[in-house]
């Protein structure tokens, strides 16, 4: 900074006209700046501070002292409060109580305390006996929700054997002995489906490996229309066990010396006429 910004904030504070930022780089210039321009800045301000022109003919306020000296008080007291200990060091000093006011407090202190234990024991007396009614209705209600289910299980098994049974039943009327005697006899069942879109037909076959004999029982195939069963092995060789007839809604056909390992692990299909598959296992 050049002499001449130098003496102009210097004049600037002397007539109080500077702020805290120039004020912090008036001082610090000042100090860095040579003796003699240190010595001319304070003249300068000396002489602007003892001009006339600056100085005030109003004489102040009578009460402006007096709330000076209040003032410096009230910063004193906030001070002295700000930087008192926290806790004392050594015993409390004693401070006189009557006789009276000590056997008043005692039979406060001891009646709250009464007061707070009873309220403790009931409340937790309360908590006990609500958390053992809660143990005990939880308990209950599991052990009724287990054989409430195990209840239904078991009407529903019941349930099961009895149509089984009916079905098994109605079967053995409708289809004759030949059922009964591969159905109680320990046969493998095998399914077949419909391999056509739009085909309601289904098929059972009750396989017995030991005696190379089939029963298939055939369900919505189309009547007076002559079906061929095979047997498909794995290498895609078909094998014809049987023509089936259909002149109902149910048709029988009982397969007899036939491989009994073909049977049950081969691919069983049901072709009509023109060849075209229309059930599989």
């Amino acid at each position: 900074m050049s002499r001449e910004e130098l003496v102009e904030l210097s004049i600037l504070e002397a007539a109080g006209l500077l702020d805290e930022v120039d004020s912090t780089l008036l001082n610090r210039l000042f100090h860095a700046a040579p003796p003699a321009l240190q010595a001319e800045v304070r003249a300068l301000q000396a002489s602007i501070a003892s001009s006339p022109t600056l100085l005030a003919d109003d004489e102040p306020h009578a009460e402006l002292g007096a709330r000076c000296v209040m003032r410096i008080k009230d910063e004193m007291a906030a001070d002295h409060a700000a930087l008192a200990p926290i806790a004392t060091i050594g015993p409390r000093r004693p401070v006189p109580v009557s006789a009276a006011d000590q056997v008043i407090e005692l039979v406060e202190l001891r009646a709250s305390n009464h007061a707070m234990r009873t309220d403790a024991l009931r409340w937790s007396r309360a908590a006990v006996m609500w958390r053992a009614a809660s143990v005990v209705i939880g308990a209950l209600l599991l052990v009724s929700l287990y054989y409430n289910l195990a209840s239904n299980l078991y009407s529903v098994r019941i349930g099961q054997l009895a149509l089984d049974a009916n079905a098994r039943e109605e079967l053995a009327r409708v289809l004759g002995t030949s059922y009964r005697e591969f159905a109680e006899g320990g046969c493998l069942v095998r399914g077949m489906s419909a391999a056509q879109v739009g085909f309601s037909g289904a098929a059972t076959a009750y396989v017995n490996r030991r005696t190379g004999e089939a029963l298939v029982v055939a369900f919505g195939l189309p009547e007076e229309i002559p079906y061929t069963v095979r047997i498909v092995a794995d290498n895609g060789q078909a094998t014809d066990v049987g023509l089936l007839r259909a002149s109902n809604h149910t048709t029988l056909l009982r397969i007899t010396n036939a491989d009994g390992f073909q049977l049950a692990f081969g691919r069983l299909e049901i072709v009509d006429p023109s060849g075209a598959v229309i059930l599989h296992s």
